[in-house]
């Protein structure tokens, strides 16, 4: 949003790091309460997340494939394992091999060699699809 121009204002910025920082603290809080309800909460706030950057996407495809991408998300999707970014990764796809004849087929999802998730990155449509495809 920042490329857009969603920083320009002080106030913006003022809220939106206090809005976090409290949002933060809230579900420490409702974490220690209830851990359940906490992770059905994040799980709502996640959709709602997917689905608003899917609008946003949908609706803003023409101006956004015209920009490129910010430096700093080429750095994160496409540098060096910063940030655990291989780690976290939930959406690489997984390899299957047949075991010994007359096994069984095997599911593996951790070996050294898996395909990694590196979206492409060179607008920021790209961008915000990545984002988009993170809260998903």
């Amino acid at each position: 949003m920042e490329e857009l121009g969603g920083n320009s204002k002080f106030a913006d910025r003022f809220v939106a790091q206090h809005v976090a920082f409290g949002y933060y603290w809230f579900n420490v809080v409702m974490y220690i309460a209830n851990p359940v309800l906490a992770y059905a909460f994040m799980e709502h706030v996640e959709q709602h997340a997917y689905d608003t950057y899917d609008k946003f996407v949908d609706n803003h495809a023409d101006v956004l494939r015209e920009r490129p991408a910010p430096a700093i998300a080429r750095k994160y999707y496409c540098g060096g394992d910063l940030y655990m970014f291989d780690e976290f990764q939930t959406g690489e796809r997984r390899v299957t091999y047949v075991g010994p004849p007359g096994g069984e087929e095997n599911m593996i999802d951790r070996i050294p060699n898996r395909e990694r998730r590196r979206p492409r990155m060179d607008t920021l449509l790209d961008a915000f699809i990545a984002v988009r495809d993170d809260e998903g």
